[in-house]
């Protein structure tokens, strides 16, 4: 018995749902390419979710993220991470970006803070 593109496809799907990257009813669609497309976005969102994840390990094993304000804008930032978009901070919140910054990746956490001019 031959393994066919079929069940290549088949077999994707269920890992995307049993991975809850997707809903059982991204496949109910009859168009391939819709089916296709909502997976591909499943898997990217869930890229992002990873990497907001990352960030929240390197936030935990950092000795220096004792606070509840440093803890609250790293949910916020996780979230931001998660989302791609951005956490705005106050002027103020350069104390918390060079926390950021000087974590293990943290150039590339520091991408999704930016701080209001004064």
């Amino acid at each position: 018995m031959t393994y066919s593109s079929n069940d290549f496809s088949d077999d994707i799907g269920r890992c995307l749902i049993d991975a809850d990257v997707v809903e059982a009813a991204v496949f109910s669609d009859a168009d391939i390419g819709a089916q296709a497309d909502l997976a591909i976005a499943g898997i990217i969102g869930a890229s992002h979710a990873a990497r907001a994840a990352r960030f929240i390990s390197a936030v935990l094993a950092s000795p220096y993220a004792r606070d509840d304000k440093t803890l609250a804008n790293a949910l916020r930032l996780a979230d931001a991470i998660a989302g791609q978009c951005r956490l705005v901070l106050p002027s103020t919140g350069k104390a918390f970006t060079d926390f950021v910054r000087g974590l293990p990746g943290g150039r590339e956490w520091s991408k999704h803070v930016v701080l209001q001019p004064v």
